[in-house]
């Protein structure tokens, strides 16, 4: 009976280490499908990652571009302003130039005026001097022809005296 006993305890032995693997192996199938399902979500997620990424780096490179037009522009604009100053420079100096020479010319006609001023003055002092002359000789004729009258005049009461 010992070995029956010894066969029975054997075979129990073996029973349970065979339900002990059997559960290890379905504990490891279990883990085996979780491992799975969870490498697939990870690489779903991997995948999500990397589309995230690429269109990350799509806007980055549009950013980018963007950027550089961006640049390109501001540099456009610097020229621009670089030569307008440069117009409003040269426009600056012909405007100084320009009032320079009115300048100049206010002041050579503001010569030229006052010398007709003085001119006319010459003139109107000459005219006045004329005037009084002319006056002075009109009346002296008439003093002449008031005496010349008057001579007359006692000539012909002399002659009617006569």
């Amino acid at each position: 009976m010992n070995f029956l006993q010894e066969h029975d305890t054997q075979e129990k032995r073996l029973d349970q280490e065979n339900n002990k693997l059997t559960d290890e192996i379905v504990q490891l199938q279990k883990t085996q499908r979780e491992t799975g399902r969870e490498n697939e979500r990870l690489k779903e997620k991997l995948e999500n990652d990397k589309e995230k990424l690429e269109n990350d780096k799509a806007k980055l490179e549009n950013d980018r571009e963007e950027l550089e037009n961006d640049k390109a522009k501001l540099e456009n604009d610097k020229e621009e302003l670089e030569n307008d100053k440069a117009k409003l420079e040269n426009d600056k100096t012909k405007l100084e130039k320009e009032n320079k020479e009115l300048k100049e010319t206010a002041t050579n006609e503001r010569g030229k005026a006052e010398k007709e001023r003085e001119r006319v003055q010459r003139e109107k002092e000459k005219a006045e001097r004329e005037r009084d002359q002319m006056k002075s000789d009109k009346e002296k004729a008439d003093r002449e022809r008031d005496e010349a009258e008057k001579g007359k005049w006692d000539l012909e009461m002399t002659v009617d005296e006569l």
